[in-house]
Order: C-alpha cells, then sequence, then structure tokens
C-alpha cells in the first residue's frame, strides 16, 4: 500500500470504511503530497502489522483534523515525518500510540503551524521519541520538559497529556 495515493494533488476526501487493511506492513507515503486533502475516513483502517509510517500524511495541506487514535501501533518502527508540513491540521489525537519499537520518529511533528489540540495522554512512549520530533510552540513554557518539542509553536492552545 505504500504510496497508494502519492501526489494525488487534486483527491479532497477518502473514505476507508469498506477497505480491508488487515495484512499491511508498510504505508509509508500513503496519503502524501495530497495537497488537496480535506476530509479522509480511516476508523477502520487496520494498522495492527504495521511497522513503518512514515510520511503517511506528508504535505497534506488542507486536512483540519485526523482521527487516528484507534491506531495500533506496536509493531511500528518507523514515524519519520508522518505529518509533516500538515499546515491546517488544527487536531490532533495519538494518545494511544505505544512507540515502544521506534526506532526513528524524525520530524513527525514539524510544520504542524495551525496545531491548536493535541492528545498525548496514553501515549507510550518510554524512549522519549515524541520528544524528539520538532514541533514547535511558544504557548507551552509550562509542559514537562521533555514535550520542549512545542516551544515554538504560536498557534497550539491545548496539550492534553496524562
Amino acid at each position: 500500500m505504500s504510496k497508494m495515493f502519492y501526489n494525488c494533488i487534486l483527491l479532497m476526501s477518502i473514505d476507508f470504511s469498506n477497505y480491508k487493511t488487515i495484512s499491511l506492513k508498510n504505508i509509508d507515503s500513503v496519503f502524501e503530497n495530497c495537497y488537496d486533502l480535506e476530509s479522509i475516513n480511516l476508523l477502520f483502517f487496520d494498522t495492527s502489522k504495521v511497522e513503518s509510517m512514515n510520511s503517511l500524511f506528508s504535505n497534506c495541506y488542507n486536512i483540519r483534523e485526523i482521527n487516528i487514535s484507534h491506531f495500533d501501533t506496536s509493531l511500528v518502527k518507523y514515524m519519520d515525518n508522518m505529518f509533516y508540513n500538515c499546515y491546517s491540521l488544527e487536531i490532533l489525537d495519538i494518545s494511544n500510540f505505544n512507540m515502544l519499537q521506534i526506532i526513528s520518529a524524525n520530524d513527525m511533528l514539524t510544520g504542524l503551524s495551525n496545531l491548536n489540540y493535541i492528545n498525548l495522554y496514553n501515549i507510550q512512549d518510554n524512549n522519549g521519541i515524541i520528544s524528539q520530533s520538532s514541533l514547535n510552540n511558544d504557548n507551552t513554557r509550562y509542559v514537562p520538559f521533555y514535550l520542549s518539542m512545542f516551544a515554538k509553536e504560536k498557534i497550539l492552545s491545548q496539550i492534553h497529556y496524562r
């Protein structure tokens, strides 16, 4: 499935509710460069066997919200550039992400200039991977040190964390 919709620059909406994804191992760049993508239904998107999510939503400029709170990331090793330059993204819930197997998540959260809310509540990240992703936000001076990845972001208004 890697690069399935790569460079579909005019794609505006996609619904995976009737699509079987049970055996996926690599979903790198599936939606990368889908500049006009505004709506995506991944509610039944099975990620239980996925090992790599590099650039999954990279450069999806117009998407405002992605519901991936149900993603099973327990086997995922790579999340580099996962949300890179999703400029319009306002809400992100990665609270149930299990990042214990992650080897690399470079720039996972870079370029989210309109992010207002991120939920990290139940995230499993003993290696500090999420804190090494760069999402810069000025409104987060009083959060735990390892969340300093938000240090220069100007829009972020809420972080939900344990």
